[in-house]
Parts: structure tokens; C-alpha cells; sequence
């Protein structure tokens, strides 16, 4: 490959070369080698957000063990403004926005948002 190609391919946006995949894809052009690539990228980053969400609900766990009381109804009440501004709840609400994100995540990963 040509230094001035390889230069142009490096600068553009990762969003640029998905579209560019995109494209092939859709004309059917994509080498074997690029979809069992994309599969185990996918495969890898939806396993490695498991990991992660798996820890975060531990944490919680924890939050909802020593307060005696479910996530869902201590983020309502902590939303509602009905918890105040301890850390503890502070982090705890943290949590929860993060596990939330992270399921958003895996659902998009899992192909479910399409």
C-alpha cells in the first residue's frame, strides 16, 4: 500500500471506516476474514461488558445488603430526592446509572436494538 494511502486511512474516524465496511457488506464484498473478525470483536467486547456488569451488580449487592433495600426502589427514592447527598448514595446511584448504561451496551451488542 502506497505511504500516502495509508496515511489517508489512518485519519479517518473510526465512524468513517465502519461506514466504509457498512458499504461493502451491503454489496456483498466483505472477505470471510472480515466478518470472522467483526464476530469475535463483537463476541469479545459484549464478554468483556458481561464481566464488568457482572462486578458492578456485586457492588450493588453490597449497597442493597447493608441499607436493606432493592436498587430500583432506592434509585427512585434517590431521584426523587428523597436520600440526600450521603457518598454512600451517591456511589450507589453511580452504580446503577453505570449498569444501566452497560445492559444498553450488550443489548445493542447482542443485535436486540436493531
Amino acid at each position: 500500500m502506497p505511504k500516502a494511502h495509508k496515511k489517508n486511512v489512518f485519519h479517518r474516524s473510526i465512524s468513517q471506516q465502519f461506514q466504509i465496511l457498512a458499504q461493502l457488506y451491503q454489496q456483498e464484498q466483505a472477505s470471510e476474514i472480515t466478518t470472522q473478525t467483526l464476530m469475535k470483536l463483537i463476541e469479545f467486547e459484549k464478554n468483556s461488558n458481561e464481566k464488568q456488569l457482572d462486578d458492578l451488580k456485586k457492588d450493588v449487592f453490597f449497597f442493597e445488603k447493608q441499607y436493606g433495600m432493592k436498587s430500583d426502589q432506592f434509585y427512585k427514592e434517590y431521584q426523587n430526592g428523597k436520600r440526600g447527598d450521603d457518598m454512600d448514595f451517591i456511589e450507589w446511584a453511580s452504580l446503577i446509572q453505570m449498569i444501566n448504561r452497560i445492559e444498553q451496551k450488550i443489548e445493542i451488542l447482542n443485535g436486540s436494538s436493531l
